[in-house]
């Protein structure tokens, strides 16, 4: 199954990653940790423990610096040959020591489990284990093809994960576990450097000066590895201890981080908006994986050779990085951490008091002099993060669970939810009022709720809607001297019960009024947001259904007073017609024509394509010959719904094109003069629109009414007046019959056109003596129509 996944490079390399692992891991298990740092007094053989590293054996067997070691492996200690060179006591069977006046001897087993033991061998052994799956993965998905980026952050992956695992064999002190490690350890930092450069090349981005950075991170790796390896399997004149090479270690890594953290911030600085998330999301894991060690472990060691948190705790949070790039690189969605930032530095501004106080009663109830400084930092450190986690786990408990838990919340959000969903049925501001006071009184069981419409200059007042007994006139008079102090959308402070200013017009307001509960108890904290929440958005409501009346009254008036359908209002109802008539021809061309047209094409294709008989062959024809007719009326029904080229053509030359249409298909003839239009008469595209319309509504009433034989049509105009002059020979018609019958005729609609257009119209008639129409707009040029379009703007 593996040789079908990978190829045999990949075997070989995988091979290696396990038999690595093997043998660290085994160093890690055999030997215990002993921990011990000595030193050699004059030339004799007398070496005086200097260091008990913390979480070592020694740590945990009474030992202590200034102890004496007599006998290691039951021979002297000189002949132990770690302890010689690098001054330091591991992988050991046997102990002697002299501590005080005490001489202690310790038999040490292997294979010890213990705390130390799981965090150096179970835990890496784990983090490699997912890694390879992780990598073994983004292999799978990309079918053997990996880009260059995604093998660099591969590789940093797993120098992530073998840094600590080789951990515990270079605490021990073996020889190739502390080579390794002088390889993994610093070159994380530069790999992710590379992988960044690697990946913002491919996306067309260039970072200055970062190829140049990545090459000397690599070199200087490379040098110091060199050099340590001479060191540690060569006896040169001068060596570089172990202690040395780890604070070069330590240093190379530190600058690698601040160059990286350097170059994500430039690229988020730079970064488009849509990009800035990622940037972020990249900048603050780096700042989480590499502060840890960089800020408590690295700095501290290299500063003042203490370490204010175990370098095992601080390592583990490189492995951040791995997840959040491959997090990264195959979601399809990102977290929003714009969000989340703003809640991490609202609840980190909250821990910062609870913290110093459990903090403080700590040390004061502790009273531990020896190295108090660290532990009260690593105590804070950890009360710090515990309590933030905490508030953002509250956060999402709250969001789960809290209408299950808390008495009456889910009820709150239930009760929004279905006024969200009766106030749509909502047509009257009485019945928005009623369902208002309704829901209030279900949800929070008050003896009374009244509606007050308040006149603010004469301070009259009157109920508008009630819920139980209204409000007395004492009440009534302390809420309005509250209300001469307060605003809209707000509460107003009186002694009983609540009161809101609900909504204002004009001169008067509307005050919602609601009494104490039936159980005596205030109004809760829970209950106040639900009813400020309910009461803005049926504010929101009642004043679009105050602006619904007044405009319907508004448009009653007018209609009365004129006699006739406001213009603005016309132009209003005929726009929304012409753009479904649009919408109509748009679907007309785009679905049924082409499919008629893909029809016809195939039919055509099978005839030529199949030897048919001829009765076959004329009835394919005629199949074909009718398909052509229905695409030909889809057509033309498409350019009536939709005039072509009227923008482009202007009215005279699109009212030509539409005559030598319905001269084809019509049994009259037409005559067009257009001797007197000026060619620069200004007409907008709503008027050239209308009138195309009102001449083609002409010559279907000819068609289909008039009986005429032949038709006059005159365009004029001249910089004031467009002009239109209809003239047939058909039947006639009376012109009382005309007015009385005006619904159901498309002169009716001629009229209103004309009148959207604050045009005049003028019917000339009588039976038998044919149909004559005068028709004149003002055009855009004209004083009567700048009038009218300041009227519409005001």
């Amino acid at each position: 199954m593996l040789q079908g996944l990978l190829r045999k490079k990949e075997m070989y390399g995988l091979l290696i990653i396990i038999a690595l692992m093997v043998y660290f891991v085994l160093i890690s298990m055999k030997y215990t940790y002993i921990g011990i740092d000595a030193d050699n007094k004059g030339n004799q053989d007398q070496w005086i423990v200097t260091d008990i590293m913390k979480n070592s054996w020694a740590s945990h067997h009474n030992l202590s610096p200034g102890d004496e070691i007599i006998e290691i492996d039951h021979r002297p200690p000189s002949e132990n040959h770690t302890l010689r060179d690098d001054m330091r006591v591991e992988r050991i069977h046997q102990l002697k020591m002299q501590h005080g006046h005490q001489t202690l001897s310790f038999e040490i087993s292997t294979y010890q489990i213990s705390n130390t033991w799981f965090m150096h061998s179970i835990l890496p052994i784990v983090v490699l284990l997912a890694t390879l799956v992780i990598s073994a993965i983004v292999y799978r998905n990309s079918e053997g093809v990996l880009e260059r980026d995604t093998i660099v952050l591969i590789t940093f992956s797993l120098f992530v994960a073998f840094s600590y695992i080789v951990a515990g064999a270079s605490a021990r002190y073996d020889h190739f576990g502390l080579l390794f490690l002088g390889i993994t350890f610093p070159s994380v930092p530069t790999l992710l450097l590379h992988f960044i450069y690697l990946h913002a090349k491919k996306n067309g981005h260039k970072l200055k000066k970062t190829k140049w950075l990545i090459n000397a991170g690599y070199s200087i790796i490379g040098l110091t590895t060199a050099y340590d390896a001479i060191c540690l399997y060569f006896d040169l004149p001068i060596k570089v201890s172990h202690d040395e090479f780890k604070t070069i270690i330590l240093v190379i890594f530190t600058i690698m981080i601040v160059a990286l953290l350097s170059v994500t911030l430039r690229q988020y600085k730079t970064s488009s908006t849509g990009e800035r998330p990622v940037y972020t999301i990249l900048l603050l894991g780096q700042l989480f994986a590499f502060l840890p060690f960089v800020g408590f472990v690295a700095l501290p060691s290299l500063i003042a050779n203490v370490q204010l948190v175990s370098s095992e705790l601080a390592s583990a949070c490189v492995s951040i990085v791995p997840i959040m790039y491959l997090n990264l690189l195959t979601t399809k969605q990102l977290l929003d951490i714009d969000y989340a930032l703003k809640r991490f530095r609202y609840f980190a501004l909250l821990a910062i008091l609870p913290t110093l106080i459990i903090a403080g009663l700590l040390y004061i109830i502790v009273q531990d002099d020896s190295n108090w400084g660290v532990k009260w930092f690593q105590a804070f450190i950890v009360i710090y993060t515990v309590i933030i986690s905490f508030l953002f786990l509250k956060e999402r408990v709250d969001a789960r669970m809290r209408s299950e838990w808390i008495d009456g919340f889910g009820q709150f959000q239930s009760s929004l939810d279905r006024f969200a969903n009766q106030i749509s049925r909502i047509m009257k501001p009485a019945d928005l009022e009623h369902l208002l006071v309704k829901e209030i009184q279900t949800v929070l069981r008050v003896k009374s709720i009244t509606l007050l419409e308040l006149n603010l200059q004469s301070s009259s007042h009157k109920i508008k809607s009630a819920f139980g007994t209204p409000a007395d006139e004492a009440t009534i008079n302390e809420i309005k001297l509250a209300a001469a102090r307060g605003a809209a959308g707000s509460f107003l402070p009186i002694e009983q019960g609540l009161c809101y200013w609900f909504t204002s017009s004009y001169e008067t307001c509307q005050l919602l009024w609601i009494h104490n509960k039936y159980n005596r108890t205030r109004f809760n904290q829970d209950e106040l947001a639900w009813l400020r929440t309910l009461l803005n958005y049926g504010t929101l409501v009642y004043e679009n259904l105050l602006l619904v009346d007044d405009f319907i009254g508004e448009l009653e008036q007018s209609i009365a007073k004129d006699k006739r359908t406001p213009t603005w209002l016309l132009r209003l109802l005929f726009s929304i017609s012409e753009n479904e008539r649009r919408r109509l021809s748009t679907d007309l061309h785009d679905a049924a024509l082409q499919d008629q047209i893909l029809w016809y094409q195939h039919l055509e294709d099978l005839s030529s394509r199949h030897v048919l008989s001829h009765g076959a062959k004329q009835d394919v024809e005629r199949i074909c010959n009718g398909l052509l007719d229905v695409i030909d009326q889809i057509r033309e029904t498409c350019n009536e719904l939709r005039p072509p080229f009227l923008k482009e053509m202007g009215i005279v030359e699109a009212i030509r094109n539409l005559l030598s249409k319905v001269r084809l298909r019509a049994d009259y003839s037409i005559k067009l003069n257009t001797d007197e239009f000026h060619t620069d008469i200004r007409l907008d595209d709503h008027q050239a629109l209308t009138l195309y319309r009102i001449v083609q509504e002409l010559l279907h009433n000819a068609g289909k009414h008039s009986k005429a034989t032949h038709i006059d049509l005159t365009l004029s105009g001249s910089d004031e007046v467009f002009s239109i002059h209809y003239s047939d020979n058909g039947i006639g018609m009376n012109l009382t019959q005309l007015r009385s019958s005006f619904s159901h005729m498309g002169l009716w609609s001629i009229q209103e056109r004309v009148a959207s257009l604050e045009g005049t119209i003028i019917f000339r008639s009588e039976p038998g003596q044919g149909f004559q129409v005068d028709i004149t707009i003002p055009t855009l040029s004209s004083s009567h129509i700048r009038a009218f379009d300041a009227r519409t703007a005001n």
